[in-house]
This record gives C-alpha cells, structure tokens and sequence, in this order.
C-alpha cells in the first residue's frame, strides 16, 4: 500500500521527467534535433510525453483522494 509521501514522490519524478522532455521539443531546448526525427519518433515521443501527463494525473487525484480522507 502507498502512502501519501510515495505517491507526491512517484508525481514529483513523473513532472521532472516530463519537464526535462519537454524541453526537447521547446525553445528551451534543441528543438532543430526534434525536428529532424523521423515523423514515427516524433509521435511515439509525444505519445509517451502525454502518458506521463495522464500518470501525473492519475497520481494528483490519488493524492486528493488520499487527502479527503
């Protein structure tokens, strides 16, 4: 059973991971490397950039949850 501190942990990795991917793809970063991946590479990236923001929010609302409690 996960308590509340492994929960905002396991939320805390997943908002730093896709930050330091994110920033791949923005100004911030080497957007021109983006750039250049294949169209498949792009997508998957993408893809598994919006999964981390899905596990983020599954993870908020286990701690909201955990909170009303």
């Amino acid at each position: 059973m996960s308590t509340e501190i492994d929960v905002l942990d396991e939320l805390n990795n997943r908002l730093h991971q896709l930050s330091a991917m994110m920033k791949i793809t923005g100004d911030t970063g080497d957007s021109d490397s983006f750039h250049r991946w294949s169209d498949e590479i792009q997508s998957n990236y993408l893809w598994a950039c919006s999964e981390m923001v899905d596990q983020a929010n599954v993870l908020s609302d286990k701690s909201v949850l955990k909170s009303e409690h």
